[in-house]
């Protein structure tokens, strides 16, 4: 039997807890597509809709539970989604957004994480000004993970992603959070911005 709906694919997702992102990774299937056909704009080839069936079965749907959503998704407070738990304050297309980021970031981490790391031509020794930059990112990568999982929640972040002017920052999660934006190539620091910090860093 297929998924013959996409109330009931909607269902299903939700029983089993899982985000759209999560589904199009395990199945294949591009979350573009899953979002259109979950929203009623598109319709799935039997052979998506056979896999997804299939895909929830093997996570413990049942297409006999009918479309409604459980309960406990729809209760006040705290619901789960790929394992993490999600603040009842964020929308679907807000969890959407942070799982997607969530799993960029991890692909990210493993492959940075695996990489060789970089040596010089004389003897083969690390290259300690390279190794320093990547083992910056992965850091920056993993703080980046954190904040993540924090807005999931609901909670406060302490360091995140900005592109402030230093000028303009006044606490050290601001200044964490433009030294991560730019490891990650979010933000490009002028000149003028980076002499002004290494000047401050040499006076301190």
């Amino acid at each position: 039997m297929t998924i013959l709906s996409n109330t009931q694919a909607v269902a299903a997702r939700a029983a089993v807890n899982l985000s759209q992102s999560r589904v199009a990774k395990d199945t294949g299937i591009s979350r573009a597509y899953l979002s259109q056909f979950e929203s009623g704009k598109r319709i799935l080839e039997d052979r998506w809709l056979t896999a997804l069936n299939s895909y929830y079965r093997e996570h413990g749907w049942s297409p006999e539970a009918g479309d409604s959503v459980p309960a406990e998704q729809q209760s006040i407070g705290i619901r789960m989604r790929d394992g993490f738990q999600i603040s009842a304050a964020l929308d679907d297309s807000q969890v959407e957004q942070l799982l997607d980021a969530y799993y960029d970031n991890q692909l990210q981490i493993e492959e940075l994480a695996a990489s060789e790391v970089p040596r010089g031509s004389i003897f083969q020794s690390v290259a300690k000004e390279k190794a320093l930059k990547l083992a910056f990112k992965l850091l920056c990568l993993t703080a980046q993970q954190d904040g993540i999982v924090r807005q999931l929640r609901g909670q406060d972040v302490v360091a995140i992603c900005n592109t402030m002017p230093y000028h303009d920052m006044e606490t050290t999660g601001q200044y964490t959070g433009s030294l991560i934006a730019g490891a990650l190539g979010l933000k490009e620091l002028d000149q003028e911005e980076d002499e002004t910090a290494l000047l401050d860093a040499e006076i301190a």
